[in-house]
């Protein structure tokens, strides 16, 4: 869904003629590595801890091994075994540490919450298309109503790549055409150097910094919660049914953003329309 609304032909290119760029060896961990650890972190420690008054009630010595305990787990994994020297990974578990630590001091300050489920696999069905996705996390809050939390470990992730005919990033927009009458809110939680905090949105206030109502987001058209998830659930469908039907003309939603590291370039030869285009505009 989300190659569809970036690029038609992206999304044909990757999923139907399995076309990828060979992966790069480089020293160290590769970025998504990095991603994947400080996920398997969080989940080990939130399979300790549970909810939020655990949180709040444990001891900093207490935390902090926890921490360091989760991390040593989560580098022992062997999809994270990546040989690499021992001062670099010693670097980066103290990183990942400092991250992390400062992440569970935004989460102390939230109002009660149940941490009910992690990495939580599941399969939504958009008429021909069904797509098996992942959720980072889904939280209980005091009413029963459900949070979906997206973990990001980068930067510069805003609720507006949710808006629009094609979304940017739409996997939290489809996450919660799930369960919709329990579902209350989404949101990035923005897990950076310099960058921590939540940005979502929600059907009723969260008393979360970060999460805003819908009314108070400038770019959305919709009215409501109901009416946004309304509005998802078209636009998502319209996009697997484009995908089902073999659309797949090279359409960059933004041809600056989509193509910059696009590796798909010398299949589409969008470079190569470009120069057509200008040369034609010369004669």
């Amino acid at each position: 869904i989300k190659q569809q609304a970036l690029c038609p032909f992206k999304a044909f290119a990757e999923w139907r003629l399995h076309a990828h760029e060979l992966e790069k060896t480089s020293p160290g961990l590769r970025t998504k590595d990095r991603g994947n650890i400080v996920h398997k972190t969080l989940e080990l420690l939130w399979a300790q801890l549970r909810d939020h008054a655990s949180l709040v009630a444990m001891g900093w010595t207490e935390l902090d091994t926890l921490i360091y305990q989760s991390i040593e787990e989560a580098f022992n994994l062997p999809s994270n075994s990546r040989s690499t020297y021992k001062q670099y990974i010693t670097l980066e578990k103290q990183r990942i540490h400092k991250l992390i630590s400062q992440w569970l001091q935004i989460e102390k300050e939230r109002t009660p919450f149940k941490v009910i489920t992690h990495e939580k696999a599941a399969q939504i069905t958009l008429n021909q298309l069904s797509l098996s996705i992942r959720i980072d996390r889904i939280d209980e809050l005091p009413d029963g109503k459900k949070l979906i939390i997206d973990y990001k470990t980068g930067k510069n992730n805003e609720i507006s790549s949710w808006l629009g005919e094609r979304p940017e990033e739409p996997q939290l927009p489809l996450y919660s055409l799930l369960d919709p009458h329990n579902t209350v809110g989404i949101t990035f939680a923005q897990i950076a150097p310099g960058e921590h905090g939540f940005k979502g949105i929600s059907r009723y206030s969260l008393d979360i910094a970060g999460i805003k109502l819908v009314s108070e987001i400038k770019k959305i058209t919709a009215l409501s919660w109901e009416e946004q998830l309304t509005q998802w659930k078209t636009i998502l469908t319209q996009l697997s049914n484009d995908f089902c039907q073999g659309i797949a003309k090279v359409d960059p939603k933004d041809m600056v953003k989509t193509c910059l590291w696009c590796t798909l370039k010398p299949l589409c030869r969008i470079n190569e329309e470009i120069m057509y285009d200008a040369d034609n505009s010369f004669n």
